[in-house]
């Protein structure tokens, strides 16, 4: 948060983005906490292998990631894109009854800061922006299956 701040008040663009895994309570409930406890971890360490050194990258809560990307709109959704790609896919678990191919993928919303707008309002933007994909992605998938 006081990143956020410090780059408000910097004036300088920035953009913020929420990362919501999806599927994630499925993981649990299937696998136990344990697994979805790695799949978290495995996660947040492709994140941060994938990301510039100037992202900032934290854990919002849950399954949710927060990242705080310098530039405008168009440099962060390459950034979030090529973040995308590398981070979600088939993730290889260890679990008490073996090895576990568990398909990951993320719903990532993205809003670019705009002047004299708080904090609290960009993650509104941010979150709405990741709930609007989310739908589509589960429109999009239930549309696939027919």
């Amino acid at each position: 948060e006081s990143q956020i701040e410090r780059r408000i008040g910097a004036g300088t663009p920035f953009c913020l983005a929420i990362v919501d895994i999806d599927g994630f309570k499925k993981v649990n409930d299937d696998h136990g906490h344990v697994v979805g406890d790695e799949v978290l971890q495995r996660f947040a360490t492709e994140l941060l292998s994938a990301s510039r050194s100037t992202d900032l990258i934290g854990r919002w809560g849950g399954d949710e990631f927060i990242l705080v990307l310098d530039g405008g709109l168009p440099e962060a959704t390459k950034q979030v894109d090529r973040l995308s790609a590398w981070v979600c896919g088939s993730f290889k678990i260890q679990s008490r009854s073996g090895p576990l191919k568990l398909a990951v993928d993320a719903s990532i919303g993205l809003a670019e800061h705009v002047p004299d707008e708080t904090m609290k309002d960009l993650l509104a933007r941010a979150d709405a922006s990741m709930y609007l994909r989310k739908a589509a992605s589960r429109a999009q998938g239930a549309g696939s299956q027919r």
